[in-house]
């Protein structure tokens, strides 16, 4: 299996905002490739048998695709009214990571085995956890002072 760096932030401080959005989209797109690359690498030619397999990397794409859709929506936004929807993407931006992440593994676990899907497990890009609960209640919090729905 092809080896793509993470790279890690330099005061090990977790990032926020479009920082952790950016890092969880690059790890995203990391975890693509590397998952790419294995079925390729395990199946060759005969991947269009394997409809497991392409079935998990179509979600992982899927959910890369919309991660970089919100990142860039959220981006287009003027700094003065990002607060709310920046949160809604970081939170999306958590639970995709997830996604992506479980996916990944099920996919890692049926292309190795043994310790190689250790290794494997290990090379995918790590995910870094926000405390979704209180950015939750924050948002729910904001809709209810404004009492509406809005972005």
């Amino acid at each position: 299996m092809a080896q793509i760096p993470v790279d890690l932030p330099a005061s090990g401080e977790p990032e926020t905002g479009l920082d952790y959005v950016r890092r969880m989209l690059a790890n995203a797109k990391r975890t693509s490739l590397l998952m790419l690359d294995a079925v390729a690498r395990a199946y060759g030619d005969k991947v269009a048998e394997e409809q497991e397999a392409l079935g998990l990397l179509a979600d992982i794409a899927a959910e890369t695709y919309a991660l970089e859709s919100a990142f860039l929506r959220t981006q287009k936004i003027p700094e003065e009214r990002r607060e709310l929807p920046l949160e809604l993407t970081v939170i999306y931006a958590c639970d995709a990571a997830d996604r992506i992440a479980v996916n990944a593994s099920n996919l890692a676990a049926a292309l190795v085995d043994g310790a190689e899907l250790a290794t494997t497990l290990a090379e995918l890009a790590p995910s870094t956890k926000v405390n979704t609960i209180a950015t939750r209640r924050r948002i729910a919090a904001k809709l209810l002072e404004v009492r509406r729905y809005f972005l």
